[in-house]
């Protein structure tokens, strides 16, 4: 079942969070919290100098404990210090060696998840995405650009990369909105492993969101969208029922989990 739709924040608004937070209290290299407001100039920064290009073949290659390298909208990080999330056998290590850019919203830690095709994102999800590509440029050494759906083989940004811009700039004009619906569904912690596949759950922080409630994971689909990403949802809230018969609104159940359950395990689903 595929975990669609993003998070401000999120996702990984989520529990990629969770590295996050985690990282930042044993080695204060991550930040503690996924902060909802964009630094668009220091990308530009970024894009203004001459920087080194490389082909997906090259950052391929950086995918051993040596040196790890992972790609978000085509920006290449060196992420070889945060070794322990990233390293082969890690929950994470799928980010390194390629452009992963829309698992970093939709949650879905599989070959076919992660990928740069993000042509059909929410607002929420680019303002989350851009959130992701602050957090790297702070955090770790940026190496360069990847030639391929962002950057072409001269640098120059592609339409991909200025629609994503257009997407981003339109969403943030529209972010109060959005804060408030995040702290009214927050999303959803979200960790993958292999032998168990994808999980979702809520706690009292999940999502970034501090509250007093820790809620039941449910998909949350975007007004005008076909993709959903998982939110916590407070059962006392007037209007939320325990009806398991489908989609109510703008929230659906997960198959399989109990509905009053703060913990779900996700299969892939066809569309």
């Amino acid at each position: 079942m595929l975990i669609k739709g993003a998070i401000l924040i999120v996702v990984l608004s989520t529990c990629i969070y969770y590295v996050k937070y985690h990282y930042s209290t044993s080695t204060g290299d991550f930040t503690s919290e996924n902060k909802h407001k964009s630094n668009s100039s220091s990308h530009e920064d970024i894009d203004a100098v001459k920087v080194q290009l490389l082909s997906k073949e090259e950052v391929a290659e950086y995918v051993t404990e040596e040196k790890l390298y992972l790609c978000i909208l085509g920006h290449v990080f060196d992420v070889t210090k945060g070794k322990g999330y990233y390293k082969k056998g890690e929950t994470y290590h799928g980010f390194v060696g390629r452009d992963g850019t829309r698992a970093f919203v939709s949650g879905n830690f599989t070959d076919e998840g992660f990928t740069d095709d993000i042509d059909n994102i929410t607002g929420a999800e680019a303002v989350e995405l851009n959130n992701w590509l602050d957090f790297y440029q702070t955090n770790y050494v940026f190496k360069g650009k990847l030639i391929g759906r962002f950057f072409d083989p001269n640098g120059t940004p592609t339409k991909y990369w200025h629609e994503f811009q257009t997407k981003l700039k339109q969403a943030e004009e529209d972010s109060e909105e959005m804060l408030q619906e995040k702290m009214k569904y927050p999303p959803c912690n979200i960790a993958w492993s292999q032998e168990e596949g994808t999980r979702v759950w809520c706690s009292t922080k999940s999502g970034g969101i501090e509250r007093d409630w820790a809620g039941v994971p449910r998909k949350f689909y975007q007004v005008g969208a076909e993709s959903y990403r998982c939110a916590c949802v407070n059962l006392d809230t007037k209007g939320v029922t325990l009806d398991t018969s489908g989609r109510q609104g703008n929230l659906a159940q997960y198959d399989n989990c109990d509905p009053r359950a703060s913990s779900c395990y996700v299969v892939n689903e066809e569309d």
